[in-house]
Order: structure tokens, then C-alpha cells, then sequence
């Protein structure tokens, strides 16, 4: 059985986290600041920057339908390489889009990895790792979203 419990202290801040797992329970103390308030300090692993457009990635291919960059974010220093996540919307439909990503990293020699689905592409090369999930937009001009996780190994 999982199960989560907290307590908080009458100001709203959390005392302590409590979180049993299989039976077991961990408790850790928030770090406070002298007023009393959470803590809280990001690693610069963690640290990341908002991108305002799309940028072209080491050996990506580039999606040569209509497209549209919505949001993304970048961690440049994160532990395992860089790391990229960002969606654009499409005009062309999600299997068209599928196949075409399929191809294209085919024919840039990258390795299909895992389980495909009907809606992602996963691969590698060079220890460089790319995850491609295909979803409906909900946009009415560019109908079909492209999420694009991109990691490049130090």
C-alpha cells in the first residue's frame, strides 16, 4: 500500500514530508530560511533557459513540414550531457509526421531503441538519446504537435 502524509505548521510551510513506501516510512527535514520559509536551492544541473525559438541540434534532422515552435527549454548543464525539450505544431497529420521522423533519422543513421508506438520514436547515436512523441494540437491552423526530448552525451 502507498501512502503520502505531511504535516503542516500554521503558517502553511511544511514542517516535514513524510512518504511510506511499501510499508516503509522515510521523514526528511525541509532546509529554512531564517524566516522560516522553505529553502529551496537548484543544483546547476537543474538550471535551465527558456528557448524563444528552435534551435538545430547535433545531428537532428530538421522537420521540413509547415511548422510552428511553441515553447521549449534548455539544461545545458545537466549531469548526463545537454538536455532539450521543446514542441512545435504542424500542419501535416500525426501519421505523416510519424513516418517522417522515422525516416529521417534512418537515414541519419540513428538507432531505433525500445518499444515504438503508433505516436513516438525513440533512438540513439553516438550516446546521444532523442524521443519523439506525435499528439493532437487542439490548434485549428497547425493541428498535429511534435514533443521532441533531445539529449547530447558529454
Amino acid at each position: 500500500m502507498y501512502g503520502i502524509s505531511s504535516k503542516l505548521t500554521s503558517t502553511m510551510t511544511a514542517a516535514f514530508i513524510g512518504v511510506i513506501v511499501f510499508g516503509q516510512s522515510a521523514a526528511f527535514a525541509i532546509p529554512r530560511s531564517d524566516d522560516g520559509t522553505a529553502k529551496i536551492t537548484v543544483e546547476s544541473e537543474f538550471k535551465c533557459k527558456q528557448m524563444k525559438r528552435y534551435e538545430q541540434l547535433p545531428d537532428l534532422p530538421q522537420y521540413t513540414g509547415q511548422s510552428e515552435f511553441v515553447h521549449g527549454i534548455i539544461t545545458p548543464e545537466a549531469r548526463g550531457g545537454a538536455s532539450v525539450t521543446y514542441e512545435i505544431a504542424v500542419r501535416e497529420n500525426k501519421d505523416m509526421v510519424v513516418y517522417w521522423w522515422r525516416e529521417a533519422l534512418k537515414n541519419y543513421k540513428w538507432t531505433n531503441c525500445g518499444d515504438q508506438t503508433a505516436n513516438a520514436v525513440i533512438a540513439n547515436k553516438d550516446k546521444n538519446y532523442v524521443q519523439i512523441v506525435v499528439t493532437n494540437s487542439g490548434r485549428a491552423n497547425y493541428p498535429t504537435s511534435i514533443m521532441i526530448s533531445y539529449r547530447a552525451s558529454r
